[in-house]
């Protein structure tokens, strides 16, 4: 948030026994407490050496709008399975459950004359571009 943002408020007359303010007048955004969401995130974006550059504008967003969009989520995925494409598999399927959460513990692969070590590391080269986003996002 800027830091020269400041919220004021009105009284209202809703509290027993009187008037009460949401918060006081005159207070700097900056010195108010971050959501717990936006505080995971900033501990993330405070680390700049376990995100990755892909995940950095996404993340600094994810911040100020209160998390990771479904969108961004199913974005990182589809990079996810590009990155694998990329390093000759012809088909990765990752587990996807109605809600919409990814997994990538249950994956299919072609073609399958690819040894599973090396289908190992490849995936985790591959999730090391969006493993912060997908903690963020499960959070």
């Amino acid at each position: 948030m800027p830091s020269s943002a400041t919220i004021t408020t009105t009284p209202t007359n809703n509290a027993p026994g009187g008037n009460s303010t949401d918060a006081q007048a005159g207070v700097d955004a900056s010195e108010l407490p971050l959501a717990p969401s936006a505080q995971l995130i900033q501990q993330y974006l405070d680390q700049p050496r376990i995100i990755s550059a892909y995940e950095k504008p996404i993340l600094e967003r994810a911040r100020d709008n209160g998390g990771v969009t479904d969108d961004d989520y199913e974005a990182a995925w589809t990079r996810f399975e590009g990155c694998m494409a990329d390093r000759g598999y012809t088909k990765v399927t990752v587990k996807r459950y109605p809600n919409g959460i990814v997994d990538r513990g249950v994956m299919r692969y072609e073609p399958r004359t690819i040894p599973a070590y090396r289908f190992g590391d490849d995936a985790d080269e591959c999730y090391r571009d969006i493993a912060v986003l997908n903690q963020v996002y499960l959070a």
